[in-house]
């Protein structure tokens, strides 16, 4: 690798001049890649909602509606107007309204109360929307640059530092995005979240590289060779930290729910970029800029890493013994966390969705809506089906061909808009509306009573689709996700240390560190009685993991090289204070990253998944920091003085 380096040093203008090449290709290619909002989508291809859907796709044109809207003050005849109006609207598929009550064109004063009150009520009236809808978000990207330059101010040696990481990491982040368009659609999570983790969990990566450079060079190393030495001597941590990153995000990829397998990969991609603009790019933009970085050199803003360190050795000890005292019961309180599994609760009550979600409950109450399909010709098992949904309590209304027309009708005289909503070739359709929440154990129930009595009057399969029936279908595919991703996470990471430190007591005590801080980390939702989306759990667990490992390893490499010549109390010492500012400079990273998307994001799975980030990142760095070493120094006792 040294004579890699050399070369590229030599070349250092060619290779700047091919990632500006390379990144102008990504920034238009970003433009192009698509973001689904829909996460059902991801659901495994064999399970039940999923096929229900596939089918339903097949057979009829309309999807299941995903969106409500309330006008006051107006008549029926105006609401049946605007009905036809909305329909013409640009991303409206498909509008259900007051003339879904009238099929065959009824004058309205002729319509009674009760066959329109779904769709009109004291003057209001209710639209079932089917919408197609994208989203994206920027702002977040934008608030970490600024803050990463603001601290980098803080933590680096020279004014220009901050602003020459920071582009290198933009670099790394575009480069990433753009080569999203090979996979032509990324999750909306995804989409929001990946390029500021990208940030926040590769940014140790070239702080390393840094640190290492300015140590040879003050040592009085000329700037070329002192760029090959901290590339050459930092290679083995930085690629073992980039690794475990990696495979904490790779681990995702095992899981059946589809957002995992999208967020691990693009990722995993995004932290191997990273790590190829670290050992390249950054480098070569190092030496082109390393006169003008001299000249704005600077003393650090904040308190020197001995003062840290010294303070690390002193409470060292009592830090070690409450993480002992924490683990047994942070494993158990964090195994009891109540979790949502699905989207209903995206949004939080005081949210603007939220809000006029209950003010067209207080007035047609709640409603949720699902679809069976059932199979066509058996018109007495359709009759007696409709039959029994209607007298269900937590029946709003059913929707069927056998409930809807008299079969004294001619099938030619039911207006098409309706008949190929109902009827397809294999299949007749309900469109099921209930009064229960989105997502409870009671609709979970109410949804498996419902596939059972429908089941039982047909001999071939029927289907159930919609949000309630995705969700129930969630919970069981995440929960089973959950055990195979931490095992596979945990195991290849404690691999990787193995290899790289060929050791086991140092591998074993890392990973017991890192995976210590992050049930530590969760108990706290379980102590303050938060719901936790589960998904946004299993999906911090391994991104913790994965990235918050590297501060360990840094400081337990730094151990080992200070321990060829110096006794453990004094290794241990120096090891924090020379790893200090990196870890908690990365980490203050990760923790706005995180903090970022807490505050910022609307919908409650990312901004819940950041704050769960940001709160396991603050929680390993004080482990790391002021923990670890009192464990090291148990493993390594000190024999002798300096």
């Amino acid at each position: 690798m040294e004579r890699f380096f050399s070369w590229q040093i030599r070349h250092r203008k060619s290779v700047i001049i091919l990632f500006i090449v390379i990144i102008s290709i990504c920034a238009f290619c970003s433009t192009k890649v698509k973001v689904n909002t829909n996460l059902a989508d991801y659901l495994p291809k064999d399970s039940a909602s999923t096929i229900a859907l596939d089918e339903m796709g097949k057979e009829f044109t309309g999807d299941i509606p995903n969106a409500e809207m309330m006008v006051s003050d107006i008549s029926m005849l105006d609401a049946a107007r605007l009905q036809d109006k909305i329909e013409e609207l640009d991303g409206v598929k498909d509008v259900s309204g007051i003339r879904n009550a009238n099929p065959l064109g009824v004058p309205y004063e002729f319509l009674g109360e009760e066959a329109v009150s779904s769709y009109y009520k004291d003057g209001n009236a209710l639209y079932t929307l089917t919408l197609d809808a994208e989203s994206g978000f920027s702002l977040l990207e934008d608030l970490v640059i600024v803050f990463a330059i603001v601290l980098f101010m803080f933590t680096m040696d020279s004014w220009l530092t901050p602003f020459l990481l920071v582009g290198t990491l933009l670099c790394a982040v575009i480069i990433n995005s753009g080569t999203n368009l090979i996979f032509g659609t990324i999750s909306s999570v995804t989409n929001t979240a990946a390029s500021v983790l990208q940030m926040g969990v590769s940014v140790d990566y070239f702080i390393f590289i840094l640190h290492r450079y300015r140590e040879y060079t003050d040592m009085g190393r000329s700037s070329d060779d002192a760029m090959i030495l901290a590339l050459t001597n930092s290679g083995s941590s930085v690629v073992s930290s980039s690794l475990t990153t990696v495979i904490g995000f790779a681990a995702l990829a095992f899981m059946r729910y589809g957002i995992g397998i999208d967020m691990g990969i693009v990722l995993s991609k995004g932290v191997l970029i990273s790590l190829i603009c670290a050992f390249t790019l950054l480098p070569c933009l190092i030496l082109s800029l390393d006169k003008w970085m001299n000249r704005t050199r600077h003393k650090p803003l904040i308190f020197t890493a001995y003062k840290l360190s010294a303070v690390s050795m002193k409470i060292r000890y009592p830090v070690m013994v409450l993480f002992l005292i924490l683990l047994i019961p942070a494993l158990v309180l964090q195994s009891k966390s109540r979790y949502y599994y699905g989207s209903s609760h995206f949004y939080s009550d005081d949210h603007p969705v939220m809000v006029e979600k209950a003010e067209i409950e207080s007035v047609f109450g709640q409603k949720n809506t699902i679809v069976i399909l059932v199979p066509k010709g058996d018109t007495a098992s359709e009759y007696r089906l409709t039959e029994a949904l209607r007298e269900m309590p937590e029946t709003v209304s059913v929707t069927s061909y056998t409930g809807t027309f008299s079969p004294h009708i001619p099938y030619e005289m039911i207006p098409e808009k309706f008949s190929e909503q109902l009827i397809s070739e294999s299949y007749r359709r309900f469109v099921l509306t209930l009064n229960v929440d989105e997502e409870s154990e009671s609709t979970f129930a109410l949804i498996d009573r419902i596939r059972e009595k429908a089941q039982s009057l047909y001999a071939e399969p029927i289907y159930i689709a919609g949000n309630s029936a995705s969700t129930l279908d969630l919970k069981a595919v995440i929960s089973k996700d959950n055990t195979n991703v931490n095992l596979i996470a945990v195991c290849a990471i404690f691999m990787i240390l193995v290899l790289t430190m060929r050791s086991l007591r140092l591998p074993l005590l890392l990973t017991f560190c890192i995976k210590g801080a992050i049930w530590i980390s969760m108990a706290v939702s379980c102590l303050k009685g938060d719901w936790l989306f589960y998904i946004g759990y299993l999906i911090v667990s391994s991104i913790l993991l994965g990235s918050t490992v590297d501060y360990a390893i840094l400081a337990t490499n730094r151990f080992l090289e200070f321990k060829e010549t110096m006794n453990a109390k004094c290794a241990i010492r120096e090891s924090i204070a020379h790893s200090a500012v990196s870890v908690l400079t990365s980490g203050l990273i990760l923790m706005a990253a995180g903090g970022l998307l807490g505050v910022v994001c609307t919908d409650q799975l990312t901004a819940q998944l950041g704050t769960l980030l940001a709160r396991g990142t603050f929680t390993a760095m004080f482990v790391v920091l002021f923990a670890l070493p009192g464990l090291l120094q148990l493993i390594f006792p000190s024999r002798r003085t300096r």
